[in-house]
């Protein structure tokens, strides 16, 4: 997925979906199209800001915050069904 700085860019969501030919099966390789943006929201805070602008709507956010030779990161999602595995925090260190 790519995204711009304080714009969007139009893309596909790297999350296998659910066929536009066969309505609501899933299918593998059916990605979702969306826009995604990303701005620092605060010196060492990257918010990256996604929607789903597909058959289906949604969207998300991640946002990331670094100390050092920390990083943290904690995302929310707004859709139905799908975009599970996007939510919730996360903590890493520079090894």
């Amino acid at each position: 997925m790519i995204f711009g700085r304080v714009e969007n860019f139009f893309g596909w969501f790297p999350e296998e979906g659910y066929s536009q030919e066969i309505g609501s099966v899933y299918e593998p390789g059916s990605f979702y199209r969306c826009a995604a943006s990303a701005a620092w929201v605060e010196a060492q805070t990257l918010r990256i800001m996604v929607q789903i602008v597909d058959r289906y709507f949604g969207n998300m956010t991640m946002t990331f915050g670094f100390q050092g030779d920390e990083v943290g990161v904690y995302m929310q999602k707004t859709a139905e069904f799908f975009l599970e595995e996007y939510q919730g925090f996360g903590h890493g260190r520079r090894v």
